[in-house]
Protein backbone atom coordinates (compact mmCIF):
# COMPACT_ATOMS: atom_id res chain seq x y z
CA UNK A 1 0.00 0.00 0.00
CA UNK A 2 1.18 3.56 -0.69
CA UNK A 3 0.20 6.94 0.61
CA UNK A 4 0.45 10.48 -0.75
CA UNK A 5 0.02 13.57 1.39
CA UNK A 6 0.44 17.33 1.09
CA UNK A 7 0.88 20.13 3.67
CA UNK A 8 1.07 23.93 3.32
CA UNK A 9 4.64 25.16 3.08
CA UNK A 10 4.37 27.17 6.31
CA UNK A 11 3.84 23.86 8.12
CA UNK A 12 6.65 22.00 6.32
CA UNK A 13 9.21 22.14 9.14
CA UNK A 14 6.75 21.20 11.87
CA UNK A 15 5.25 18.36 9.78
CA UNK A 16 8.66 16.85 9.06
CA UNK A 17 9.70 17.28 12.68
CA UNK A 18 6.54 15.50 13.86
CA UNK A 19 7.19 12.49 11.62
CA UNK A 20 10.88 12.38 12.53
CA UNK A 21 10.10 12.44 16.25
CA UNK A 22 7.77 9.49 15.68
CA UNK A 23 10.68 7.54 14.15
CA UNK A 24 9.76 7.95 10.48
CA UNK A 25 12.91 9.65 9.24
CA UNK A 26 13.71 13.27 8.27
CA UNK A 27 12.35 15.38 5.40
CA UNK A 28 9.39 13.21 4.41
CA UNK A 29 7.56 16.17 2.89
CA UNK A 30 10.09 17.31 0.29
CA UNK A 31 8.51 17.70 -3.17
CA UNK A 32 7.48 21.32 -3.96
CA UNK A 33 3.88 21.89 -5.02
CA UNK A 34 2.86 25.08 -6.80
CA UNK A 35 -0.34 27.07 -6.75
CA UNK A 36 1.60 30.16 -7.83
CA UNK A 37 5.11 31.22 -8.91
CA UNK A 38 6.72 29.90 -5.71
CA UNK A 39 5.99 26.59 -3.96
CA UNK A 40 3.03 26.87 -1.60
CA UNK A 41 2.85 23.24 -0.44
CA UNK A 42 5.05 20.17 -0.02
CA UNK A 43 4.11 16.58 -0.69
CA UNK A 44 5.29 13.04 0.05
CA UNK A 45 4.65 9.70 -1.62
CA UNK A 46 5.81 6.54 0.09
CA UNK A 47 5.18 2.92 0.88
CA UNK A 48 3.54 3.00 4.22
CA UNK A 49 2.28 1.07 7.21
CA UNK A 50 -0.47 1.69 9.72
CA UNK A 51 1.73 3.69 12.11
CA UNK A 52 3.08 5.93 9.36
CA UNK A 53 -0.39 6.57 7.92
CA UNK A 54 -1.72 7.45 11.37
CA UNK A 55 1.17 9.86 12.01
CA UNK A 56 0.67 11.58 8.64
CA UNK A 57 -3.10 11.78 8.99
CA UNK A 58 -2.78 13.39 12.43
CA UNK A 59 -0.86 16.39 11.03
CA UNK A 60 -2.96 19.55 10.92
CA UNK A 61 -4.23 20.63 7.47
CA UNK A 62 -2.74 17.58 5.71
CA UNK A 63 -4.38 16.29 2.52
CA UNK A 64 -4.05 12.48 2.35
CA UNK A 65 -4.71 10.29 -0.69
CA UNK A 66 -4.79 6.53 -1.14
CA UNK A 67 -6.57 6.41 -4.49
CA UNK A 68 -5.75 3.58 -6.85
CA UNK A 69 -3.41 4.23 -9.76
CA UNK A 70 0.15 5.30 -10.46
CA UNK A 71 2.25 7.34 -8.01
CA UNK A 72 1.54 10.38 -10.17
CA UNK A 73 -2.21 9.73 -9.85
CA UNK A 74 -1.93 9.44 -6.07
CA UNK A 75 0.15 12.61 -5.74
CA UNK A 76 -2.30 14.48 -7.97
CA UNK A 77 -5.18 13.35 -5.76
CA UNK A 78 -3.41 14.82 -2.71
CA UNK A 79 -2.97 18.22 -4.33
CA UNK A 80 -4.50 21.41 -2.97
CA UNK A 81 -6.94 23.16 -5.30
CA UNK A 82 -5.02 24.25 -8.40
CA UNK A 83 -1.82 22.58 -7.21
CA UNK A 84 0.76 21.16 -9.62
CA UNK A 85 4.23 19.66 -9.34
CA UNK A 86 7.17 19.83 -11.70
CA UNK A 87 7.03 16.15 -12.56
CA UNK A 88 3.81 16.51 -14.54
CA UNK A 89 4.10 20.08 -15.83
CA UNK A 90 3.13 20.16 -19.54
CA UNK A 91 5.15 21.88 -22.25
CA UNK A 92 4.48 25.59 -22.56
CA UNK A 93 3.32 25.59 -26.18
CA UNK A 94 0.22 26.68 -28.05
CA UNK A 95 -2.74 27.99 -26.08
CA UNK A 96 -1.96 27.95 -22.36
CA UNK A 97 -4.09 28.70 -19.31
CA UNK A 98 -2.92 29.62 -15.76
CA UNK A 99 -0.80 26.93 -14.15
CA UNK A 100 2.66 25.32 -14.09
CA UNK A 101 4.49 24.55 -17.34
CA UNK A 102 7.91 23.54 -18.66
CA UNK A 103 9.52 25.87 -21.16
CA UNK A 104 13.07 26.80 -22.16
CA UNK A 105 14.27 23.97 -19.86
CA UNK A 106 12.74 25.66 -16.80
CA UNK A 107 9.48 25.71 -14.86
CA UNK A 108 7.14 28.64 -15.43
CA UNK A 109 3.89 29.76 -13.83
CA UNK A 110 1.39 31.15 -16.35
CA UNK A 111 -0.53 34.05 -14.81
CA UNK A 112 -3.09 34.54 -17.57
CA UNK A 113 -4.04 32.67 -20.70
CA UNK A 114 -2.13 33.43 -23.89
CA UNK A 115 -1.09 31.91 -27.21
CA UNK A 116 2.59 30.97 -27.15
CA UNK A 117 2.63 30.95 -30.95
CA UNK A 118 1.72 34.66 -30.87
CA UNK A 119 3.85 35.63 -27.87
CA UNK A 120 6.88 33.80 -29.21
CA UNK A 121 9.77 35.81 -27.73
CA UNK A 122 11.79 34.53 -24.71
CA UNK A 123 9.36 33.93 -21.87
CA UNK A 124 11.00 36.47 -19.55
CA UNK A 125 9.81 39.09 -22.07
CA UNK A 126 6.25 38.70 -20.77
CA UNK A 127 6.19 39.21 -16.96
CA UNK A 128 2.48 40.08 -17.10
CA UNK A 129 1.74 36.67 -18.63
CA UNK A 130 4.25 34.26 -17.13
CA UNK A 131 6.80 34.15 -14.31
CA UNK A 132 9.70 31.78 -13.79
CA UNK A 133 8.72 29.33 -11.05
CA UNK A 134 10.95 29.43 -7.99
CA UNK A 135 12.66 26.06 -7.50
CA UNK A 136 13.82 25.58 -3.89
CA UNK A 137 17.61 25.46 -3.59
CA UNK A 138 18.25 26.36 -7.25
CA UNK A 139 20.27 29.50 -7.99
CA UNK A 140 18.33 31.11 -10.84
CA UNK A 141 18.55 34.42 -12.67
CA UNK A 142 17.16 37.30 -10.64
CA UNK A 143 13.71 38.43 -11.79
CA UNK A 144 12.11 41.66 -10.59
CA UNK A 145 9.45 40.64 -8.07
CA UNK A 146 6.07 42.19 -8.72
CA UNK A 147 4.78 41.89 -5.16
CA UNK A 148 5.55 40.32 -1.78
CA UNK A 149 4.26 36.95 -2.99
CA UNK A 150 7.22 36.40 -5.32
CA UNK A 151 9.80 38.43 -3.38
CA UNK A 152 13.01 36.72 -2.25
CA UNK A 153 12.99 35.29 1.27
CA UNK A 154 15.58 35.29 4.02
CA UNK A 155 14.55 31.72 4.86
CA UNK A 156 13.46 29.38 2.06
CA UNK A 157 10.83 27.14 3.71
CA UNK A 158 12.31 24.07 1.99
CA UNK A 159 15.89 24.44 3.28
CA UNK A 160 15.75 27.29 5.84
CA UNK A 161 18.51 29.11 3.92
CA UNK A 162 18.50 32.62 2.40
CA UNK A 163 17.54 32.61 -1.28
CA UNK A 164 20.28 33.11 -3.87
CA UNK A 165 20.17 34.51 -7.39
CA UNK A 166 22.39 35.24 -10.38
CA UNK A 167 22.58 38.84 -11.60
CA UNK A 168 25.11 40.60 -13.86
CA UNK A 169 27.36 37.54 -13.83
CA UNK A 170 27.51 37.41 -10.02
CA UNK A 171 25.84 35.18 -7.44
CA UNK A 172 24.05 37.04 -4.66
CA UNK A 173 22.44 35.98 -1.37
CA UNK A 174 19.66 38.03 0.21
CA UNK A 175 20.25 39.57 3.62
CA UNK A 176 16.74 41.06 3.73
CA UNK A 177 13.44 39.24 4.04
CA UNK A 178 10.75 39.78 1.38
CA UNK A 179 13.42 41.36 -0.84
CA UNK A 180 12.11 43.06 -3.99
CA UNK A 181 15.27 45.09 -4.72
CA UNK A 182 17.78 44.61 -7.54
CA UNK A 183 21.13 43.08 -6.49
CA UNK A 184 24.12 45.39 -6.70
CA UNK A 185 22.24 48.61 -5.97
CA UNK A 186 22.75 50.66 -2.81
CA UNK A 187 21.08 49.20 0.29
CA UNK A 188 19.51 46.45 -1.83
CA UNK A 189 19.80 43.78 0.83
CA UNK A 190 21.97 41.48 -1.32
CA UNK A 191 25.54 40.31 -0.68
CA UNK A 192 27.96 39.09 -3.36
CA UNK A 193 28.73 35.53 -2.21
CA UNK A 194 32.24 35.76 -3.71
CA UNK A 195 33.12 39.11 -2.14
CA UNK A 196 35.91 39.11 0.44
CA UNK A 197 34.60 38.72 3.97
CA UNK A 198 35.15 41.90 5.96
CA UNK A 199 35.94 41.19 9.62
CA UNK A 200 34.61 44.02 11.76
CA UNK A 201 36.17 44.51 15.21
CA UNK A 202 35.95 47.29 17.80
CA UNK A 203 38.39 50.15 17.13
CA UNK A 204 41.55 49.93 19.19
CA UNK A 205 44.49 52.33 19.49
CA UNK A 206 47.38 50.70 17.68
CA UNK A 207 45.04 48.21 16.05
CA UNK A 208 44.62 47.38 12.39
CA UNK A 209 47.00 45.73 9.98
CA UNK A 210 48.58 48.86 8.50
CA UNK A 211 51.98 50.41 9.14
CA UNK A 212 52.79 50.88 12.87
CA UNK A 213 49.40 49.73 14.04
CA UNK A 214 47.13 51.72 11.73
CA UNK A 215 44.00 51.06 9.71
CA UNK A 216 44.03 50.85 5.93
CA UNK A 217 41.66 52.50 3.50
CA UNK A 218 38.34 50.65 3.59
CA UNK A 219 38.91 48.95 6.96
CA UNK A 220 35.76 48.87 9.07
CA UNK A 221 35.51 49.15 12.84
CA UNK A 222 32.84 49.68 15.46
CA UNK A 223 33.05 52.56 17.93
CA UNK A 224 30.83 54.92 19.86
CA UNK A 225 29.72 58.24 18.40
CA UNK A 226 29.90 61.40 20.53
CA UNK A 227 26.86 62.75 18.71
CA UNK A 228 24.86 59.59 19.42
CA UNK A 229 25.89 58.31 22.83
CA UNK A 230 23.15 55.67 22.99
CA UNK A 231 24.45 53.65 20.03
CA UNK A 232 27.55 51.96 18.63
CA UNK A 233 28.35 52.88 15.02
CA UNK A 234 30.12 51.15 12.14
CA UNK A 235 32.89 53.28 10.63
CA UNK A 236 34.98 52.85 7.48
CA UNK A 237 38.48 54.29 7.17
CA UNK A 238 38.62 56.98 4.49
CA UNK A 239 42.44 57.10 4.36
CA UNK A 240 45.46 54.82 4.45
CA UNK A 241 47.58 54.49 7.62
CA UNK A 242 44.74 55.77 9.79
CA UNK A 243 45.65 56.11 13.50
CA UNK A 244 42.86 58.53 14.50
CA UNK A 245 39.95 57.67 16.77
CA UNK A 246 36.57 57.54 14.98
CA UNK A 247 34.24 60.42 15.75
CA UNK A 248 36.66 62.41 17.91
CA UNK A 249 37.87 65.05 15.46
CA UNK A 250 35.61 67.90 14.39
CA UNK A 251 36.45 66.93 10.83
CA UNK A 252 36.30 63.18 11.54
CA UNK A 253 34.59 62.46 8.26
CA UNK A 254 37.93 63.20 6.60
CA UNK A 255 39.38 60.14 8.38
CA UNK A 256 36.40 57.88 9.13
CA UNK A 257 33.06 57.57 7.35
CA UNK A 258 30.18 56.64 9.70
CA UNK A 259 28.08 53.98 7.99
CA UNK A 260 25.27 52.82 10.26
CA UNK A 261 24.18 52.04 13.80
CA UNK A 262 25.09 48.43 14.64
CA UNK A 263 24.22 48.18 18.33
Amino acid sequence: MTISATVPVDQLDSANATLESAGHGPNNFSVPIYTGPRPTHATLHAWTDTDFEAAVTAISNVIVSQVAGSPADRVTAAMPVGGQWGGNAPDLTGQVTPGLYTGESELWWVIQAFDRDVFDQPLETYPALVRRARTPGDVQQWVQPIDEFDAYLLSDPFNSAPERVLHSGTEWVTTRDVNVWQPGTADSGWTDVNAPVVTVEPWASGGGTGIAGSYNLGDQVTHDNPNDSSNIWLYESAIESNTTQPGRDSTFDRWWTPLEVVL
